[in-house]
């Protein structure tokens, strides 16, 4: 719940920066803006990597988790 409301507030700053700072010609308005939408970008980070495929039978899946700086050994 904590973390929508930020996202709400976080996306009328940009809207609110925008339309202030774009169209009513506020620098103050558009530094606003800018930087709520630098902030909403980084707060989205990386998404997960999803893989669906079928293993015929007498096939078997690896799953490995490299930590980052880790190099894979094949």
């Amino acid at each position: 719940m904590f973390k929508e409301r930020i996202d709400r507030g976080l996306q009328l700053m940009v809207g609110q920066g925008l339309g202030k700072g774009l169209l009513g010609g506020s620098n103050a308005w558009l530094a606003v803006g800018g930087l709520a939408a630098t902030i909403r970008f980084l707060r989205r980070g990386r998404k997960p990597r999803k893989l669906v495929e079928r293993l015929a039978p007498g096939e078997k899946l690896e799953i490995v988790h490299l930590l980052p700086g880790q190099r894979s050994r094949r």
